[in-house]
């Protein structure tokens, strides 16, 4: 069991090394960089404190208010429930096999989740809508990371998990140094965690380090979304948004997971 767990972390911290590496500029990227900076340019500063007050109003309202209308758009307790016979049936038989339904569940919810964000985002930029939907957008982003957690057992709801959340949407929407910096929290607050050891992290602050984060990401976008027509943009970069934060998340939980198994 251990030698097989061992084997499946290593293979973890390489793709965790892969994405903690520098990207280089896609060719894409590098045509479009030119229109881009002009259109970043363009967008008023005004408008970027507006829209970064907008995330963290949403965040805030998500977190205060939001949770029980989050959680009655899935079961927690029958998620909780897989995870465990799934768990059981993985502990009895350590097979690729076995982790794999373990995995199973987290993937499948993040690709349920990342199409209707994109469904959501499309509708509403068609409407002309941009600060609007933002509460919208952070309530499926947040669904995301509770039923990804949740298949591995983690209860999303504690204090904590709120800011372990927070970090890992940090660390999947940043590049380079910065990815680095965010996923240094990540590991030393699994580190601080593992060892009963207080996390000394606050979450209002990581609130507002989130909503800067997540403003900055969908500027252009959301800018451009605000605007009738062009504003079907919306669903591609709500798509993109999401399925970058569920993979991260994916990969950092599938982490957690496996760690566990090491120190039962």
């Amino acid at each position: 069991m251990e030698k097989f767990i061992d084997k499946q972390l290593k293979r973890v911290s390489r793709q965790e090394r892969r994405l903690m590496k520098d990207q280089r500029e896609s060719w894409i990227s590098y045509r479009t960089r030119p229109a881009r900076e002009k259109l970043d340019a363009a967008i008023p500063d005004k408008l970027k404190s507006t829209l970064e007050t907008a995330f963290y109003k949403g965040f805030k309202l998500v977190f205060e208010k939001g949770a029980p209308v989050i959680d009655k758009t899935y079961n927690k307790e029958k998620i909780l429930l897989q995870h465990e016979a799934r768990d059981e049936i993985f502990m009895d038989a350590p097979t690729h096999r076995n982790l794999n339904k373990v995995h199973r569940r987290a993937k499948n919810a993040g690709s349920a989740n990342t199409l209707i964000t994109a469904v959501e985002g499309g509708a509403l930029g068609l409407l002309g809508i941009g600060l609007p939907d933002i509460p919208l957008f952070i309530g499926m982003l947040m669904r995301t990371l509770h039923e990804t957690g949740l298949s591995y057992g983690v209860d999303t709801d504690l204090y904590e998990e709120r800011i372990y959340a927070l970090l890992l949407i940090c660390a999947a929407l940043t590049e380079n140094e910065e990815r680095r910096s965010f996923n240094h929290k990540i590991l030393l607050f699994e580190k601080r965690q593992q060892n009963g050891i207080s996390l000394g992290m606050n979450l209002e602050d990581q609130i507002k380090e989130t909503a800067a984060v997540l403003s900055q990401a969908l500027l252009t976008a959301k800018f451009v979304q605000g605007l009738p027509v062009v504003g079907v943009v919306g669903g591609a970069v709500n798509y993109a948004v999401t399925r970058k934060v569920s993979n991260f998340a994916r990969l950092k939980y599938k982490k957690r997971y496996l760690l566990a198994k090491i120190n039962e």
